[in-house]
């Protein structure tokens, strides 16, 4: 007895922004329209105050810490500061040398 074979095809459906057809999502948006039109950044602060003292050269985490410039450690404790940040997930963050 041979096995039947039944194939199975997604639903496609078209984007209502650039027409192209795509398999539905939860905004039933194409993904590269949904890139284009969907700011993920919106709900974090752009701005953060960091406190160092010119003095002894250490940042306030709290308690003051030691970190040299461009470490991990200073790049955590910017990264904590960032309110909004704790809802995304993070992949990769660096500094930019300018």
């Amino acid at each position: 007895m041979e096995k039947a074979s039944v194939e199975t095809k997604a639903a496609t459906i078209l984007c209502p922004t650039c027409g192209v057809r795509f398999t539905p999502s939860s905004g039933n948006i194409c993904p590269t329209c949904t890139v284009a039109n969907v700011d993920i950044t919106e709900e974090i602060n752009r701005e953060g105050v960091l406190h160092f003292c010119r003095f002894c050269k250490r940042f306030l985490r709290p308690p003051w810490v030691f970190c040299e410039r461009e470490s991990r450690e200073l790049l955590a404790i910017c990264l904590k500061k960032i309110k909004g940040l704790s809802k995304l997930k993070l992949l990769d963050a660096g500094f930019v040398w300018t």
